[in-house]
């Protein structure tokens, strides 16, 4: 169907079907921006953030989670902070625990949640252990109880 543009006055050919949606009005984007523009409205200009303004539902903090059911971690902003990762997120109980020892962890210092809720970054759950101590301790969760080897009982004379 041929048609007149609105805004330039040039034929277009368009469907009737956007006809009877509304539509088919202008022969491009632009003639349709140029007059919403006039009306002073533009498309999607509600949605758009202002330079430094937050979310409605910003928290301070947001998730992290490395696999599908695996343990989720809170992340703080922090990208002046050494340990950070490239976008500027540290692990919230990373950062508890430094700010308790006043110094900051070491690469190879693992933050140990003792009750096993990585949600819960309270100072009494959590405890610095290096690598090898924290793999010693969650050795036994890992290993299923159908592989670990029965107690050899002693002989009876």
């Amino acid at each position: 169907m041929v048609k007149n543009c609105k805004t330039c006055n040039k034929e277009f050919i368009t469907y009737p079907s956007k006809i009877k949606l509304g539509r088919g009005k202008y022969c491009s984007r632009e003639c349709c921006e140029h007059t919403l523009i006039k009306k002073g409205q533009r498309l999607g200009g509600g949605t758009e953030f202002k330079k430094g303004q937050m979310p409605h539902n910003y928290k301070g903090y947001r998730f992290q989670q490395a696999r599908v059911n695996g343990k989720r971690y809170k992340l703080i902003y922090k990208p002046d902070h050494p340990n950070c990762t490239k976008s500027g997120h540290i692990r919230e109980h990373r950062l508890v625990m430094e700010e308790h020892l006043e110094r900051f962890l070491k690469r190879d210092e693992v933050v140990h949640h003792k009750n096993h809720d990585t949600l819960d970054n309270r100072l009494e759950n959590l405890e610095v252990l290096d690598r090898i101590e924290h793999m010693r301790l969650h050795t036994k969760d890992n290993i299923h109880l159908r592989w670990q080897k029965p107690l050899a009982l002693p002989h009876e004379s």
